[in-house]
């Protein structure tokens, strides 16, 4: 289960408006459980099979960089963009105690953060209706000490220029190098 949240400014500059600085901040927010069914380690520490674990945790992204409107005023319009990103992620493991017939294990709470910052990019499709409404595609990559993508899918809404709001499905997807 996750929820996630995201603000994306993009700044167009010049006589033909089409290049300029985007920022993006995203924060996302898991949480799950897990029943062990057999031996395994967590954060360095040996947990036994049938042992509830909480897993928790919370990812927040930037963005900075460069972003190319392509086919601009049509009805399909698309944006690239490259630039740095960073992103921090703390996560937390709750150890419940061992089920019934299952070695005993002391209720302990592990917990962990990585930050990196690295190079991202990625493109945006934007297919508009008319001038209020579109549906947009996004797909962004970084990599880094911590790599990861994020695909959305979202119906999008301009009620005044130059403000785009945007709801819809996000994946994401993120990969770490845990330090010992």
């Amino acid at each position: 289960r996750a929820q996630s949240a995201s603000v994306r400014g993009v700044f167009r500059v010049g006589e033909d408006k089409r290049g300029g600085v985007e920022a993006e901040w995203t924060r996302t927010r898991a949480e799950g459980t897990q029943l062990t069914t057999g031996f395994t380690t967590v954060f360095g520490t040996d947990v036994p099979g049938n042992t509830a674990l909480a897993h928790t945790a919370r990812a927040d992204r930037f963005f900075l960089g460069y972003n190319r409107l392509l086919f601009g005023d049509r009805p399909f319009e698309m944006e690239w963009f490259a630039g740095a990103a960073g992103e921090r992620i703390a996560w937390t493991t709750a150890i419940a105690a061992a089920a019934t017939g299952a070695p005993t294990v002391a209720p302990t709470t592990l917990a962990s953060t990585q930050s990196a910052v690295g190079l991202s990019g990625g493109v945006l499709g934007r297919w508009k209706w008319n001038e209020a409404w579109a549906m947009e595609g996004r797909v962004r990559g970084v990599t880094g000490n911590i790599n990861g993508m994020r695909a959305e899918l979202a119906l999008s809404v301009r009620p005044v220029r130059p403000l785009r709001v945007r709801a819809g499905y996000a994946y994401d997807e993120i990969n770490t190098r845990v330090k010992d």
